[in-house]
């Protein structure tokens, strides 16, 4: 259960981000920060961050509770560096433009899309899909 609910956050965030995108495109490229595009980055950003986060916390397992909590924040600054890296690299591709700006969130939000439906439906891992198994 606990996996199919980072599942639906990351599916949630990568489709608020891809709103947010297709809001920035609709409006020519104007508007990027505030009202409903605001809204949708911070929305998709926090479920994002929530999902990568408690898929941190599963992974570390057993461990003490300080581990987990670090490593649940490191999965958070990947996703920080995620979203920024392809931003450096599109300013050199298309220069300074909305479009290059987007162009980590489009790319992290396909991949929370991608890996959010795979987790709601396999589970994080082996034991995972082997619980769901015996389950029905």
């Amino acid at each position: 259960m606990f996996f199919r609910i980072s599942g639906a956050l990351a599916v949630i965030g990568g489709l608020a981000w891809l709103a947010k995108v297709a809001l920035i495109w609709a409006n020519g490229g104007t508007g990027t920060t505030g009202g409903a595009v605001g809204l949708l980055f911070l929305t998709g950003g926090i479920c994002i961050a929530l999902a990568s986060g408690l898929r941190a916390w599963y992974l570390a397992g057993n461990a003490k509770v300080w581990r987990r909590v670090i490593a649940s924040l490191a999965y958070v600054v990947m996703l920080i560096f995620m979203v920024d890296l392809p931003i450096l690299i599109g300013w050199q591709i298309f220069g300074r433009g909305w479009v290059a700006e987007e162009l980590g969130i489009i790319l992290t939000a396909l991949l929370a899309l991608g890996v959010g439906a795979y987790w709601i439906i396999r589970g994080f891992g082996m034991r995972d899909a082997a619980a769901l198994k015996t389950a029905k």
